[in-house]
């Protein structure tokens, strides 16, 4: 099933996309938008019952670490750029191309240019 289609028999095929994983809008409001407080949030990254990965732990405190470490080493840490102009990744990495940051305190702008 596709999008609650079936997939027809006989010289058809189907592509599984991962970028497109748990941006069903079926099941997620405003599915494409990254939500990081989304409730309730049950996407599938990590899989589920007895398939649930063992990476799942520390992949969450790895996140949350690279989220807060640096703002809290460096509570200046801005955007050098207006949110509106980061610009996405299309490809199989997923995520924001490069972004430049300035440092306030030290008048440093460093990364993407």
């Amino acid at each position: 099933m596709v999008k609650a289609q079936p997939i027809p028999p006989d010289g058809h095929a189907a592509a599984v996309s991962l970028a497109e994983g748990n941006r069903d809008e079926n099941r997620f409001p405003d599915a494409y938008r990254l939500l990081l407080d989304r409730r309730p949030n049950l996407h599938i990254g990590f899989g589920y019952g007895m398939r649930y990965c063992l990476g799942a732990p520390p992949a969450r405190v790895e996140v949350r670490l690279g989220f807060t470490a640096p703002m809290t080493r460096f509570p200046d840490l801005r955007l050098a750029v207006p949110p509106g102009e980061l610009t996405w990744r299309h490809d199989f990495r997923r995520g924001l191309q490069p972004v430049a940051c300035h440092h306030a305190e030290r008048g440093l702008t460093t990364g993407a240019s």
